[in-house]
């Protein structure tokens, strides 16, 4: 079999599908991808090519340039079995069973090579379609009325290093970086900035209950993240508040030495989250729909308000049954997560042609 994939290609953010897609030849040695990006990739195997597509479609003529006379060009020479993509549209004028991945929400924004019309009729068109995770899934039923056999739920490959550090290895990290204390996790992004206050506050709520000398970590990418909170010179517990740049240590042993992970980001494959429960760090996150779908029980969900958040940090500070439950059920729940897995259900439904 030969596969034909658009795979999205993102600055630091490898194509879920294309990893998927790797592993399926792995699995299965005399099958052949032939991806099409618009930047330049290296081959992991001889079983990848890749094809540098140059167009930027960002208007209906050029999508429809693309939809009905390059990419049909493109197919009739690498002659696929079936074709796959990340972007929301169909092939018709080649007769080839069409397939689509979606990795994120990215669909109810606008989509760089369909417009809505032809994203509606691709999600018809299409034989199967192909998410990362079940509110993926439940956003297309729920929106566009798909029937729920049509969806396949892969799941993914986690890619960040999930070695469980000795005990040892986290009071090396917290020596370097907290000064042997422990200390609560949350890493600042474009997305979250706005909960820097909030998260705060809570923090000096549960200072004035338990008197502890623990410390909140902000994990980023800033160079002056504390310019990033107003007056931060006047908060009262300045000195138990660290900021520690992506480019001292690696997030994974970050995460992995924290007392507790505090989650209120957007959804991201690979997310912060996933690396915490595969860590075995208790999680708390802000209660949303999205969060509800990926960690079902696994984590304490908050109302983004400093008193809901101090009140859930005091409960898994002080109790410990509590937080090993949680650790226990998100080891269990991580383990969804196989490259081998999402492989395979993917290999068998595009096999059967």
């Amino acid at each position: 079999m030969k596969i034909a994939a658009h795979i999205s290609c993102l600055p630091q953010q490898q194509s879920i599908l294309q990893i998927i897609l790797y592993n399926v030849c792995k699995l299965n040695t005399d099958y052949k991808v032939e991806f099409f990006c618009d930047t330049n990739i290296d081959a992991k195997s001889t079983n990848e090519t890749f094809t540098k597509i140059s167009i930027k479609p960002n208007n209906k003529i050029a999508q429809y340039i693309w939809t009905h006379y390059t990419l049909p060009s493109l197919l009739k020479k690498y002659i696929p079995t079936v074709f796959i993509n990340e972007f929301g549209y169909s092939i018709d004028k080649i007769n080839i069973p069409n397939y689509l991945f979606f990795s994120n929400k990215d669909f109810l924004k606008k989509l760089p090579y369909s417009s809505r019309k032809t994203f509606l009729q691709a999600l018809h068109y299409c034989k199967k379609i192909f998410v990362s995770e079940d509110f993926i899934k439940e956003v297309l039923i729920e929106k566009y009325a798909i029937a729920p056999d049509k969806i396949i739920t892969t799941y993914y490959q986690l890619t960040e290093n999930s070695n469980l550090l000795g005990f040892e290895q986290k009071e090396a990290i917290k020596e370097k970086h907290t000064l042997g204390v422990d200390y609560f996790l949350y890493e600042i992004d474009n997305e979250n900035i706005d909960y820097l206050i909030t998260i705060l506050k809570a923090f000096s709520q549960f200072k004035k209950w338990q008197k502890s000398a623990i410390k909140l970590v902000f994990y980023t990418a800033h160079n002056n993240a504390a310019t990033l909170i107003h007056n931060f010179n006047l908060y009262k517990y300045k000195e138990d508040v660290v900021f520690v740049h992506h480019t001292n240590v690696a997030r994974s042993e970050m995460v992995a030495a924290a007392f507790l992970l505090l989650y209120f980001a957007e959804y991201k494959a690979n997310n912060i989250a996933t690396i915490a429960m595969q860590n075995h760090v208790p999680i708390i996150a802000a209660d949303t729909d999205i969060n509800r779908s990926l960690f079902e029980d696994t984590v304490l969900y908050v109302a983004t308000t400093d008193a809901s958040i101090a009140a859930q940090i005091q409960f898994l500070y002080k109790d410990e049954f509590g937080s090993k439950a949680l650790q226990i059920d998100a080891a269990a729940l991580i383990q969804k997560y196989d490259g081998e897995k999402a492989a395979e259900i993917l290999y068998n439904h595009i096999s059967i042609i």
